[in-house]
């Protein structure tokens, strides 16, 4: 989704695992944590990073100014108020026909809202696929693909037996 990139804003980088993709791919990542000691993490690594929140990150940036943006595990974190800010200011940062992949954990799933999503005291109130599309679509954004992602294993008796959803999307 990012060949056409040149530089790839990883919002929310962690340890780099995405960075570490898209370099392996020989496409240039940058990455925003507010996490310090991720950042140094990444920084051992060779990546160019940077300790800030992502909101305020965005805000600072110049309009129309990012190829590409990958957001993983991020949005599931912010109030409401905050999503939709987010999400507008992804669109404004975002080139004319840059993109933008976004990971969040699927709340369509039984098994990840008992097991994994409500064990984590910093996640917010779930937005349902649909609704979390909705919210792109109305900001602007075409969705390109929406799947789901990484299998539970053991299989569980569920339709929806994923932990991710991802949404890709163009401006």
């Amino acid at each position: 989704y990012f060949q056409n990139s040149e530089v790839v804003v990883d919002l929310g980088c962690g340890k780099g695992y995405f960075l570490e993709l898209l370099q392996e791919h020989g496409i240039r990542g940058y990455g925003v944590d507010s996490n310090p000691r991720l950042i140094e993490e990444c920084v051992s690594k060779g990546f160019q990073a940077e300790v800030n929140d992502v909101l305020i990150f965005l805000s600072e940036a110049k309009d129309s100014c990012l190829d590409g943006i990958f957001v993983g595990h991020v949005i599931e974190h912010l109030s409401v108020k905050h999503k939709i800010e987010f999400i507008q200011l992804l669109y404004r940062k975002l080139k004319k026909d840059g993109t933008l992949v976004i990971e969040t954990p699927n709340t369509t799933s039984t098994y990840v809202m008992h097991n994994v999503y409500y064990l984590d005291p910093t996640h917010e109130k779930p937005l349902f696929p649909e609704a979390l599309k909705h919210l792109f679509e109305i900001t602007g954004f075409t969705v390109v693909a929406s799947f789901l992602s990484e299998e539970i294993v053991p299989k569980i008796n569920e339709a929806n037996h994923f932990y991710n959803f991802s949404l890709v999307l163009k401006k």
